[in-house]
């Protein structure tokens, strides 16, 4: 299993990637075959905007600048995204220095 860090050091996992993955495309196909007049877009951006909280929308909790929330992006806004938030790796998680192998635990061993 191979394992990378977001740009804010989360740690992510390959075998959870494609289970994740499967579930979400498969979410995504059931939805549109079930909605043809709905695009995958719109799906995505509906998915997107639910992951957030709108305190004039939802009076029960209230949003803390902490909070994670989907966004909905190009490849190519992406890539520039990615490009500006560079972090480089922290090697003392690393099995070795300057490697790609973390030193973390597999949740599903």
């Amino acid at each position: 299993m191979g394992w990378w860090e977001s740009h804010d050091g989360t740690v992510i996992g390959d075998e959870l990637v494609d289970i994740v993955e499967d579930r979400f495309d498969k979410m995504v196909s059931d939805l549109v075959k079930e909605y043809p007049e709905i695009t995958r877009d719109q799906v995505l951006h509906t998915m997107a905007f639910c992951s957030g909280y709108f305190e004039h929308f939802d009076k029960k909790r209230k949003m803390s600048s902490l909070d994670k929330i989907l966004g909905v992006m190009t490849v190519k806004q992406m890539r520039r995204w990615n490009s500006r938030h560079k972090v480089l790796p922290d090697m003392s998680k690393r099995i070795a220095p300057d490697t790609d192998l973390m030193n973390v635990k597999n949740p599903f061993t």
